[in-house]
C-alpha cells in the first residue's frame, strides 16, 4: 500500500478495561434479577409444575453486552409456559391411560394477552366424560414480546449509564 493521502490520529487517555467490564456486568445482574421477577409473575398462581427463570448474561468484545432468561425445571413445566407464551393451534386430546378422559365443564384462564401476569381461574362445574376433545386452541398471551417492549429501552439507557460510569471508572484506574 502506497502512503495515504492524508492521516489522522487521536490519542486516548489509557483505559482500564475492567472498570467497564465491572459496571456493565453489575448492571447486567441488576436487569436479571429484575427481569426474573417479572417472568415469575406468569406463573406466580399456577398449581403444580412450573419453570424457574435464571438469567444469563454475556460480555463479549465485539459482540456487546447481551442478557437472556432461561428457563429450568421439567420438560413439561417448561412446555406449558411456551405454549401460552406462543400459543396453541386447535388439536385433539385422547385418553390415554384411562378409558375416558374426565375434565370439569368450565374453565377460567389464569393468564390473559396482554397481561404480564397470572391470576386466579382454572376449573369449575360438573364433570364431563369423553373418550376425545377437540381443544380449540390456546391464544398466544406474547409474555416475551410483551416484556422485551417494556423493557427494551431502559435497558438501553442503564447499558449506556454503566459503560459511562466504567469510561469514568477505567479513567481514574
Amino acid at each position: 500500500m502506497s502512503k495515504p493521502a492524508f492521516s489522522m490520529k487521536v490519542t486516548a487517555p489509557k483505559l482500564n478495561a475492567d472498570g467497564v467490564r465491572v459496571e456493565l456486568l453489575k448492571a447486567l445482574r441488576e436487569h436479571g434479577k429484575s427481569l426474573v421477577k417479572v417472568f415469575e409473575t406468569t406463573t406466580a398462581s399456577w398449581q403444580g409444575e412450573k419453570p424457574k427463570f435464571e438469567p444469563e448474561i454475556s460480555l463479549t468484545q465485539g459482540e456487546g453486552a447481551g442478557l437472556d432468561i432461561g428457563m429450568t425445571g421439567s420438560e413439561l413445566a417448561k412446555n406449558k409456559w411456551f405454549w401460552l407464551d406462543r400459543g396453541t393451534k386447535p388439536h385433539t386430546i385422547e385418553a390415554r391411560n384411562a378409558p375416558a378422559l374426565a375434565f370439569q365443564t368450565q374453565f377460567t384462564p389464569k393468564t390473559v394477552p396482554g397481561f404480564i401476569g397470572s391470576g386466579p381461574g382454572g376449573s369449575s362445574g360438573g364433570y364431563a366424560f369423553a373418550k376425545s376433545v377437540e381443544h380449540p386452541g390456546t391464544e398466544a398471551r406474547e409474555w416475551s414480546k410483551d416484556i422485551r417492549k417494556e423493557v427494551k429501552q431502559i435497558f438501553r439507557a442503564d447499558m449506556q449509564a454503566a459503560l459511562a460510569a466504567g469510561l469514568k471508572r477505567a479513567k481514574k484506574g
